[in-house]
């Protein structure tokens, strides 16, 4: 007997004028968009792996670290978006030490503080120069403007758990947080804080050790 064909439907999908111009050079825009769709459709939320429920103890950490991230008001329309800016100022590639061109930087046009020594900014080496820790932020001078930089994770500065971890540098019930008395670092996708030259990485009942920096 002839193999019965799955059976398929149609449907109007609206779209922009630059993704229409992008589709119109496929060769079969069908199966792309088909493929496209499968592949999101297949991802699972990394924080309740597809289950659509938290634990409470999961909730509360996640909260503390987007309130982190929402201390800073974007330069251009003053709100408090999850992440840097929400109005991104501009930005570049750069090269980095291999030559290869992966690191995008965005850029802070409208920034006005000079950052130097004696500026009053924390001030951290990385990668070769030195940034400054200012509300949150990790910004690097450049003759372009102000570059918004992070830490990567790396061997040097992991980014995993360490329940084990009791350096005595604050109280055991501390928790770290907006306003808890340590200045925030950007590390990978999450928010450290700077504990006597390590970082610190606030999670559940314990603080995580998430290697040194070296302060200049």
């Amino acid at each position: 007997m002839p193999r019965k064909r799955a059976k398929t439907s149609s449907f109007t999908l609206r779209l922009g004028a630059e993704v229409v111009e992008l589709l119109a050079r496929m060769p079969n825009k069908s199966e792309w968009v088909r493929n496209a769709i499968l592949a999101q459709m297949g991802v699972s939320c990394p924080l309740c792996c597809g289950k659509g429920i938290l634990p409470s103890h999961c909730q509360a950490h996640f909260k503390r670290l987007i309130e982190a991230q929402r201390q800073h008001p974007c330069a251009r329309c003053r709100n408090r978006p999850v992440g840097a800016t929400c109005c991104r100022a501009g930005s570049r590639l750069r090269d980095n030490r291999r030559g290869r061109r992966l690191i995008v930087a965005t850029l802070h046009r409208e920034h006005t503080h000079q950052h130097g020594a004696g500026c009053g900014h924390t001030a951290i080496k990385h990668n070769g120069h030195v940034d400054y820790l200012h509300d949150g932020h990790l910004h690097h001078a450049s003759k372009d403007g102000v570059e918004e930089h992070k830490l990567e994770v790396s061997s040097t500065n992991p980014a995993s758990c360490t329940p084990g971890h009791d350096c005595g540098k604050h109280e055991t019930g501390h928790r770290h947080g907006p306003g808890c008395g340590h200045e925030a670092v950007p590390h990978g996708d999450h928010v450290d804080y700077l504990v006597d030259g390590h970082l610190h990485h606030p999670h559940g009942d314990h603080c995580d050790d998430h290697g040194p920096v070296q302060v200049a």
